[in-house]
């Protein structure tokens, strides 16, 4: 995982970030004080508000629309970091000669709809991006320490880092009888608790303070805003087990695909591709087809399966791609018919035109053949 830490500069004995103009600019009409609590959360990072800055700077160079409007969404630093993902998404396509319209909660009075649209030569597509992040178990930490912080008398801001331990999603699945998010909120909890026993005890007069507990470690500030609350919980540099990242690609993806199912109008007419942004993670192409696609078997004689979606793709001019992608056998390798992906499996994967993922400086495009007809466009496959 990326960490990033910004430099102060001295004057007496008041710390000041240096100068973040296109920040300054970008949060000159959020409503919630966002920039006064970003000092707060980020006071032991010293270079994340210049990182911000940059970023911001690029999308304002080349006219990227409705900055201001999609910062003015966020209300404290813990909601920052998805639209911080949005943010590096419409960089990454712009870097390819889209141009990028960023999408607020409210836009034009029509609540849930993508977060962005993309315009080039193809015309307009939605896009919905969707951070890899933890399994939830984070923000019951939030909603805890706020409780918490909220009944102190002393005002301060504690930010959190988990340990590897915290960091591996829990993924349920009844099927097996696994239910690791049960055993990981116990644990939450129990680290909570002990964070609240430790730092009663603390002379906050000393303030900033370190406190290590089972869950990671709680790092406890001075607040300069006036008021106490929880600033930022990250995830320590973790490598997920393959099938954990697979089965979070799945849901995230899923539960993404849901949203079409709520536009009306023009809106469901326009191509929709889920941008995957898993800059966190030690996730790849391979995890990306696995999750949409499936798993690939190579054999010493061909073979052939076609189902009446491959025939409909195929007279959708889509035969190059899925041979490219193993849909349909290529160089003896076929599809496992009992290992496929969600673009099989899920109905509701119907409602998405395609999945771009983002790592690193890498992105990955998996366009989907069997999507609904009015979004359902081979050209596609050549968007990136």
């Amino acid at each position: 995982m990326s960490i990033y830490r910004y430099p102060f500069k001295v004057l007496g004995s008041i710390c000041l970030p240096m100068d973040t103009p296109h920040l300054d600019w970008a949060l000159a009409t959020n409503q919630h004080c966002l920039r006064v609590q970003l000092l707060d959360a980020y006071q032991g990072n010293t270079s994340y508000l210049p990182y911000l800055d940059d970023l911001i700077r690029f999308l304002r160079e080349h006219q990227c629309g409705h900055i201001r409007d999609k910062l003015d969404d966020v209300s404290e630093p813990r909601k920052l970091r998805s639209t911080v993902s949005e943010l590096e998404v419409a960089k990454a396509l712009i870097q390819r000669g889209k141009s990028v319209s960023l999408l607020p909660d409210q836009y034009l009075g029509v609540t849930g709809l993508p977060d962005m649209v993309a315009t080039d030569s193809y015309g307009e597509v939605l896009i919905e991006v969707k951070l890899l992040t933890d399994d939830g178990t984070s923000e019951m930490l939030v909603e805890g320490l706020r409780r918490f912080i909220r009944d102190q008398k002393q005002p301060y801001v504690v930010n959190v880092t988990l340990n590897e331990r915290m960091s591996i999603p829990a993924i349920n699945n009844p099927k097996e009888k696994r239910y690791e998010r049960q055993t990981k909120t116990e644990c939450l909890k129990q680290g909570l608790q002990e964070f609240k026993e430790r730092v009663v005890r603390i002379d906050l007069a000393s303030l900033p303070v370190r406190i290590d507990t089972g869950i990671g470690v709680f790092e406890v500030y001075q607040s300069k805003s006036g008021r106490g609350y929880p600033g930022i919980v990250e995830t320590s540099p973790i490598e997920v087990p393959d099938d954990k990242v697979v089965e979070k690609i799945r849901q995230d993806l899923v539960e993404k695909a849901r949203k079409r199912e709520r536009w009306a109008g023009d809106w469901r007419r326009k191509p929709f591709i889920v941008a995957l942004d898993s800059r966190d993670w030690d996730c790849d192409e391979d995890h990306l087809n696995s999750a949409l696609i499936g798993e690939t078997i190579t054999v010493i004689t061909r073979y052939t399966s076609e189902t009446e979606d491959i025939k409909v793709a195929i007279r959708k001019c889509w035969e190059s791609y899925m041979r490219e992608k193993y849909i349909l056998p290529h160089e003896y390798t076929y599809l496992n018919p009992e290992r496929k992906g969600i673009l099989f499996t899920k109905r509701v994967m119907k409602n998405v035109s395609a999945v771009l993922g983002i790592t690193r400086g890498c992105m990955w495009f998996v366009a989907n053949p069997f999507a609904f007809d009015e979004i359902n466009d081979c050209a596609l496959s050549r968007y990136l």
